[in-house]
């Protein structure tokens, strides 16, 4: 993982010295708690993590994330720790649009998926404020899977397209933006809950002065998914049903922000009669230079 880390940092350098534009920097800390219910395997658990963002210029963006999860098994099963590395480089050279692509890497005790990446890539149109349309493509590879039939190997392809809409007046009353997507997965083999998982996800957003807030939720089939744009990925043998989210944000000064979540999400274990309840509560600290 080191070499990503140091292949990082050299485009970071690099991206500096060759662009004589304007660079701008942000950053964030955040901790996670996991709680687990009816869970025949998972006790609770905890999420640390960084995130930092580069702006050069107008065209160019480049972000980096590093998570280090941590979560009790019961009966006496050793506990799993895992580290995410993402990488995501974003292109705005052509007008109103959005272009993405990256790498996300696992280094877990989970065998199966240990050794695991995603490829991440988007292609976005917006307005500015007002809308924006666009499609995200990932593909993910754990090459130790073993499959229900005995195969070895997983590939997991999935499509998110998605549409937004800003709405409302911030200066009289506050403004809204509305957001909707769906995501289909497909699997190259059987893992214990099929080959094909479809969902579809809904948002609304709140700002005003310096709050803002967010209700979310989703329903469908979801396994082996990838989220947040390419910075969380699920690698666990389970598939998820559905969830809700609440998120509250505030700006502490034209530098600082702070916010928190709360998740609540239900999904299928392998083995388990009782569908497993999660939830999972979020703190983070951001700071823009």
């Amino acid at each position: 993982m080191k070499k990503y880390i140091l292949s990082f940092l050299t485009a970071t350098s690099l991206a500096t010295l060759v662009y004589a534009t304007p660079i701008k920097y942000s950053a964030s800390v955040y901790g996670t708690g996991l709680s687990y219910d009816k869970s025949l395997i998972k006790d609770n658990g905890y999420v640390v993590g960084v995130y930092g963002y580069m702006g050069i210029g107008y065209y160019h963006s480049l972000e980096i994330g590093l998570d280090y999860t941590h979560i009790n098994y019961k009966n006496n099963n050793p506990d799993l720790d895992q580290t995410d590395l993402t990488f995501v480089y974003t292109n705005y050279y052509f007008t109103k649009t959005k272009l993405r692509m990256g790498f996300h890497y696992i280094d877990s005790d989970d065998k199966l998926s240990d050794g695991g990446y995603t490829v991440i890539l988007g292609a976005y149109r917006y307005e500015p404020y007002k809308w924006n349309i666009g499609t995200d493509l990932f593909y993910s590879h754990y090459n130790d899977y073993i499959n229900l039939n005995g195969s070895k190997g997983l590939d997991v392809y999935q499509i998110t397209p998605r549409i937004g809409f800003y709405f409302g007046n911030y200066y009289k009353y506050g403004s809204f933006y509305a957001e909707l997507s769906g995501t289909y997965i497909n699997h190259s083999d059987d893992v214990g809950f099929g080959k094909s998982f479809s969902s579809v996800e809904g948002s609304l957003s709140y700002f005003i002065k310096n709050y803002s807030f967010t209700l979310s939720a989703w329903s469908g089939e979801r396994s082996f998914m990838v989220d947040k744009g390419g910075f969380v990925v699920f690698n666990l043998r389970e598939k998820y049903k559905y969830g809700v989210s609440l998120k509250g944000g505030m700006s502490l000064n034209k530098n600082l922000g702070l916010s928190a979540s709360v998740d609540y999400q239900k999904f299928e274990e392998i083995g388990n009669p009782n569908d497993v309840k999660i939830l999972t509560y979020m703190v983070n600290l951001g700071y823009s230079f």
